[in-house]
């Protein structure tokens, strides 16, 4: 599906992978490989907390893959929020997950991917949306959210 815009693309590749159209990266560099590497999609530098320059409904799918736990923890719902905004069907969200301090912060985790945190967006989710659907295999959390 070419309708699907990635946020937090880095430089580009889950979003070939997955046949999306546009990625959205804080940092031009990756913007500038990402371009380079897949010259046949679409990518631009934004801050992913701020409004985004896209319509409402958009997109049929805005994807964040394990992004949100990069960005300050203040700012998910600003993301999330923005995330819906440009959806028009389904926003998917893949976290990290460990149930340890171990994991704590990799160099660019602003915060855990605790289970009371996943909760917490989870929930904030529901409120807002027709349906969300978590999911997890022990390392990952996956959230499907249909609009």
């Amino acid at each position: 599906i070419k309708e699907i815009l990635e946020l937090g693309c880095s430089w580009g590749y889950v979003l070939n992978e997955i046949n999306g159209m546009t990625g959205v990266d804080i940092n031009p560099e990756n913007i500038d490989k990402a371009k380079k590497t897949f010259p046949s999609r679409y990518f631009i530098a934004a801050d992913i907390t701020k409004p985004l320059p896209f319509m409402d409904n958009q997109y049929a799918i805005v994807v964040l893959a394990d992004v949100l736990e990069h960005i300050e923890w203040r700012e998910t719902t600003n993301v999330l929020t923005e995330a819906l905004r440009i959806a028009r069907h389904t926003v998917l969200v893949t976290l990290p997950f460990k149930q340890n301090d171990q994991f704590a912060f990799c160099f660019k985790h602003k915060w855990i991917p605790t289970a009371k945190k996943i909760g917490q967006i989870a929930l904030w989710l529901m409120v807002r949306t027709q349906q969300v659907t978590l999911e997890s295999d022990g390392t990952f959390f996956y959230i499907e959210v249909k609009k």
